[in-house]
């Protein structure tokens, strides 16, 4: 499903913020997130967790691909993230995502 779309040499960078107020950036390969996530979508439907909701979507050309921007607010952890993921064409002739950052609201 949507983790076919992820390159396996995609990032995801999960961006927090330290309390010195540094940015710390954990980069997980696509190759350790995509069977770790897919272990998590059981257990969400397990307990009824809701989708996510999406608002604020922006597109941007970046290069030779596209930039999508948007916040994502989760109802079972009432919590707002920023996601920014890189859209980019692969070898095959599709279209891939190469990079997602996820940030903390201390981050931003």
């Amino acid at each position: 499903a949507i983790l076919d779309l992820y390159s396996d040499s995609a990032n995801i960078v999960d961006r927090r913020l330290a309390p010195n107020g540094q940015k710390n950036d954990l980069i997980i390969p696509a190759a350790a997130f995509k069977p770790m996530f897919r272990s998590m979508i059981p257990l969400a439907k397990m307990k009824g967790d809701p989708p996510p909701a999406y608002t604020e979507v922006k597109e941007y050309i970046e290069g030779n691909g596209v930039r999508i921007e948007c916040d994502c607010y989760s109802q079972r952890e009432e919590y707002l993230r920023h996601l920014s993921m890189l859209v980019l064409p692969s070898a095959e002739d599709s279209w891939l995502i190469y990079e997602l950052v996820i940030d903390s609201p201390e981050a931003r």
